[in-house]
């Protein structure tokens, strides 16, 4: 411009280029976005080159296991192996129950029972993802034998249970009475060394043992006539220093036979009074004959102990009549009699 005129002259002056800087690259990480590398001017700041967005890389899992045991819970623990943030976690419940059938009888085959594992909240386990199992070789004949359970997995430790091959049940067992005397007959049980023979507590029910034998018979003694017994007949057998109780007893109701009362008889008009002394028993059986050797008839069934006499008309007068009596005693399967007394002869008025 002119200073004394004000004139102006101009021209136009090329635009300078950008002078460029690198914007460094932001990397992502487990859970961030990161950005590639740009460019900007340096001078005016306009970005010449965009960066572009790089997505978060996820974390990327590792696993913890404390495995859980009989006695303490375990834990399954997921972490990031980058960047170690916590992702879960997850309980392991310790291992709480383990049963198994414990008694077979014996029946000449192997057994191989299958226990069942529950951790405390009730959950079952898995054969073989779970747990392994080792079994005793054997486990047939007569004896006890061990499984072995061994935790696995997301478990560790072991537990043995035990089970037992028994001797079977008796059977066919039967009872020979008489007055003070019991013999328990009952069939013979395969591999069985030998039997007891318990009897039941009257008042309270409760078995005791009272005869052990290797046969398959025995004869209680000292017993009291007209009375009632429960026996019960165990097998058991004995494998090397064990003895191996079979799982089942075999019960027979049963009784001592009464003592046979004594008869007396008086003879009356048209008939006879017929009276006798008070025996251990459930009740009395009378028979009359005009016979003495044969041909008796009952003539009445007087049920009670206590029940002594009993009268019997319509009787010819003039005639021998005989008279016997028998006690008899229940025993829950049927009766047990006493022997008839002597004949006891009158003549009716």
């Amino acid at each position: 411009t002119c200073t004394r005129c004000d004139y102006e002259k101009s021209r136009d002056i090329e635009r300078a280029p950008h002078t460029e800087v690198t914007v460094k690259a932001v990397a992502p990480t487990c859970t961030k976005s990161g950005k590639t590398a740009g460019k900007k001017c340096s001078v005016c700041g306009k970005t010449t080159v965009e960066q572009a967005t790089v997505p978060a890389r996820g974390h990327k899992a590792k696993t913890e296991l404390v495995r859980a045991t009989q006695t303490a819970n375990g834990k399954l623990r997921k972490t990031c192996s980058v960047c170690e943030a916590y992702i879960s976690s997850q309980v392991i419940y310790k291992v709480t129950e383990f049963k198994m059938v414990s008694a077979y009888v014996y029946d000449g085959k192997v057994k191989t029972p299958l226990p069942v594992v529950r951790d405390e909240r009730g959950n079952t386990l898995k054969k073989d993802r779970d747990y392994v199992l080792t079994y005793s070789s054997g486990r047939k004949n007569i004896g006890q034998y061990a499984v072995k359970i061994t935790l696995t997995g997301n478990y560790t430790s072991a537990k043995t249970l035990t089970f037992t091959v028994t001797p079977g049940k008796t059977a066919k067992i039967s009872a020979t009475p008489s007055a003070g005397a019991i013999r328990l007959t009952w069939s013979k049980v395969k591999y069985a060394t030998g039997y007891r023979v318990f009897v039941a507590d009257s008042k309270t029910g409760k078995y005791k043992a009272v005869a052990t034998t290797a046969d398959n018979t025995v004869t209680i003694q000292n017993l009291r006539p007209g009375t009632a017994y429960r026996y019960a007949v165990r097998a058991y057998s004995k494998v090397g220093s064990r003895v191996i109780w079979g799982a089942e007893y075999t019960v027979i109701q049963c009784a001592t036979k009464p003592l046979t009362p004594t008869l007396k008889v008086t003879a009356g008009k048209g008939g006879a009074v017929l009276t006798w002394n008070q025996v251990a028993c459930t009740g009395y059986q009378v028979y009359v004959s005009t016979a003495k050797d044969k041909d008796y008839q009952k003539i009445g069934t007087l049920k009670g102990s206590s029940t002594v006499k009993l009268s019997h008309k319509g009787l010819k007068s003039g005639q021998v009549y005989y008279f016997k009596i028998r006690a008899f005693k229940y025993t829950g399967n049927g009766y047990v009699y006493s022997p008839l007394s002597q004949a006891v002869a009158v003549t009716v008025k």
